[in-house]
């Protein structure tokens, strides 16, 4: 039988109130969005959250809302989801990828502070990339795997050069940075709800704000640049439909009425994963928790490798046990459309390539047994040996 790498969490509970949902005949644009939205707000403690129908398009929404455009830059993490980038590229803006930091993987601040010492000039409050003469408008960070970054070292840089702070919470919803909630450093933040997240909306995300222009802005755009009269069928430009349906939205309210058993559930797994693979640093580095990381909120679970051995060879090897794993993640820099049209080269990002070339995911979801992991750990620990 396979260990499968993720496994959302689905009770009867959210079962019944999907089909609910559906016997309901009221599929998009009705009231259990609404209620979503209004308890991820009131979770969040901000006035306002608007939910769409993935986190990609919430992220060039907010490129959208903040007018990043052709003559613009952005620096943007390499070690993340493709989309990170993506978005950026949408309008036709440049990314400059940066380097991590070998602890936790999220974004080097030395690395950053290098390069704009060194290859950009600060004039009229504008900060301008000596190599492309664009605008560096925008810091877009991850707070990876759900170990947030260290916000107050970013948010100086930004203030200091007048740049945004775009705030990436997708992995790590309901994490604090020093007491403080993940989303909260930003004037807005978005969520993600893939299946393999912590809770899920199937596919789905959120943006809470406590901006009511923004907010405004984005309901908007998400729904073709439509007004808050639904009746009306009145479009003031050409726009996109990015809307979240009825059914996502009733799959989530249960969710995340689960919240605290699921992060407990996996938080437990963690803890099991440390027991058995604890006394091998030799083969494995484990995951690393800073100080300022007061709150985690666990989403994947990702070792590195420590010997000479490489992480796409175990992960090979770990399929012939009927154990699914995963290389986490793959450079953006060095996918091929990056390479051809940016002249993104390997060796640019040294911490970021040698990170990806030795990480590895394992199993990872509420329910996995503790057998399940032991039996991973131990073959695990055989390849790494052997």
């Amino acid at each position: 039988m396979v260990i499968n790498l993720s496994r959302p969490d689905i009770t009867q509970k959210e079962i019944d109130a999907v089909i609910e949902t559906l016997q309901s005949w009221q599929l998009a644009l009705g009231p259990k969005l609404k209620e979503f939205e209004s308890k991820l707000a009131n979770i969040a403690k901000t006035k306002y959250a608007s939910a769409v129908s993935n986190w990609t398009n919430w992220l060039h929404l907010i490129v959208k809302a903040l007018k990043i455009w052709e003559w613009d830059a952005v620096f943007v993490p390499s070690f993340t989801f493709i989309s990170s980038a993506n978005c950026f590229i949408y309008e036709w803006a440049y990314p400059i990828f940066l380097d991590i930091e070998d602890e936790t993987y999220n974004l080097d601040v030395n690395y950053l502070k290098n390069y704009i010492e060194n290859n950009t000039t600060f004039e009229d409050w504008k900060l301008i990339d000596k190599n492309t003469h664009k605008h560096i408008k925008a810091i877009v960070w991850v707070h990876i795997f759900w170990h947030p970054f260290d916000v107050d070292e970013v948010l100086n840089i930004c203030k200091k050069y007048n740049m945004y702070l775009i705030e990436d919470s997708a992995e790590a919803i309901w994490s604090e940075y020093k007491w403080i909630p993940v989303w909260g450093f930003w004037e807005a933040s978005i969520f993600a709800f893939y299946p393999n997240k912590q809770i899920t909306t199937w596919e789905g995300g959120v943006i809470t704000t406590n901006n009511e222009q923004y907010f405004q802005l984005f309901e908007s755009l998400k729904n073709q640049w439509r007004g808050s009269d639904m009746q009306r069928l009145s479009h003031d430009k050409i726009w996109y439909n990015y809307r979240l349906s009825e059914i996502a939205a009733s799959l989530w309210i249960i969710q995340v009425d689960r919240l605290e058993e699921i992060i407990s559930k996996r938080e437990k797994v963690s803890l099991l994963y440390e027991k058995y693979l604890w006394d091998y640093p030799e083969l494995l580095k484990l995951p690393t928790k800073k100080d300022y990381c007061t709150k985690r909120s666990r989403f994947v679970y990702v070792i590195r490798i420590t010997n000479n051995k490489l992480a796409n060879d175990i992960i090979m090897k770990l399929h012939d046990f009927w154990i699914q794993s995963k290389n986490y993640f793959s450079p953006v820099h060095l996918q091929k459309v990056y390479q051809e049209n940016y002249w993104m080269k390997r060796w640019m990002l040294p911490v970021t390539e040698a990170v990806s070339d030795k990480s590895i995911a394992l199993p990872f979801y509420n329910n996995l047994s503790e057998e399940d992991i032991k039996f991973v750990a131990e073959k695990l620990i055989y390849l790494l040996k052997n």
